[in-house]
């Protein structure tokens, strides 16, 4: 198990994204835990059950998503993960698939009690995930 609030951060990419084990949240996020998602639209908060159907959207949209922590900082509760994301949108999700690569930067915070997330926030740049699927096209700055 993890020991380090940084390493707690790297396990939910590793073993949730990466792995692909959407149910390992059961046991990284508390059970009264929220989370505030950029990605969901609306208030952006979830719970247990809501980020797990989130995740499982979007390995179906992203089946090949990865997700590589560049770096860490530790608070004492806290932890802050720059964070890169890769894939391809080969599925179903952000209408028809369109077999473009993405790679996007984020920004993710956590506060932990004991070995468990109970709050985090979660900054990623969708603005040039819907560039690279071709969904928008970013206005060019003019002088």
């Amino acid at each position: 198990m993890a020991t380090s609030n940084g390493e707690l951060v790297r396990a939910w990419f590793d073993e949730i994204w990466n792995a692909g084990d959407i149910d390992a949240a059961d046991r990284l996020l508390a059970p009264d835990g929220v989370l505030h998602e950029t990605a969901v639209g609306g208030d952006g908060i979830q719970r247990l059950a809501d980020f797990k159907a989130m995740a499982r959207a979007f390995r179906r949209t992203f089946p090949d998503i990865r997700f590589q922590v560049e770096q860490t900082v530790e608070d004492g509760e806290h932890a802050v993960a720059r964070v890169t994301a890769t894939g391809t949108h080969s599925g179903p999700g952000l209408g028809a698939p369109t077999g473009h690569p993405f790679r996007i930067t984020g920004i993710v915070m956590i506060r932990l009690q004991g070995d468990r997330t109970v709050e985090g926030w979660s900054s990623f740049d969708l603005l040039a995930l819907y560039e690279q699927l071709g969904m928008v096209e970013r206005p060019k700055m003019t002088s």
